[in-house]
């Protein structure tokens, strides 16, 4: 039985977010991020950003989600009261997309994984993508 795929992303986002700020604080350089207003361009259309937001995101890991988180978590500062100050003000999440590539699969947090977004104040979203028995081989 295969291990699903996870992707994940550290967002922080907030109205009054600094780019430069949550930079220095977390001592990493994001992945990409935008300032509220920001314009946001796509091949169809221009809108504005509603809200600022920071993010860090992971390549795909397969089926790992502790290391994955851990490996996330470990590019960025180990201070709890500076993610403390940042969770006063502004919303952090670690997005978890998962792709399962089997029916009846699942997946599992150990407690160390959960501590640590804790001690973070980071909130654990997922966006589970089920499987599609009709691309199945077998079928």
């Amino acid at each position: 039985m295969s291990r699903p795929d996870i992707s994940l992303t550290l967002r922080v986002v907030g109205d009054a977010l600094d780019i430069a700020e949550v930079t220095q604080i977390l001592g990493c350089t994001p992945t990409d991020a935008r300032q509220k207003g920001d314009e946001v361009k796509s091949c169809h259309f221009v809108r504005y950003a509603p809200n600022g937001v920071w993010r860090l995101k992971s390549g795909c890991a397969d089926g790992d989600i502790d290391f994955a988180v851990a490996q996330l978590l470990g590019k960025l500062t180990t201070d709890t009261d500076a993610w403390a100050r940042l969770a006063a003000r502004l919303r952090i999440e670690m997005f978890c997309g998962i792709l399962l590539r089997s029916p009846n699969q699942g997946f599992s947090l150990h407690p160390t994984t959960l501590k640590e977004l804790a001690d973070r104040s980071i909130t654990l979203s997922f966006d589970i993508y089920g499987y599609d028995d009709s691309q199945s081989p077998t079928h």
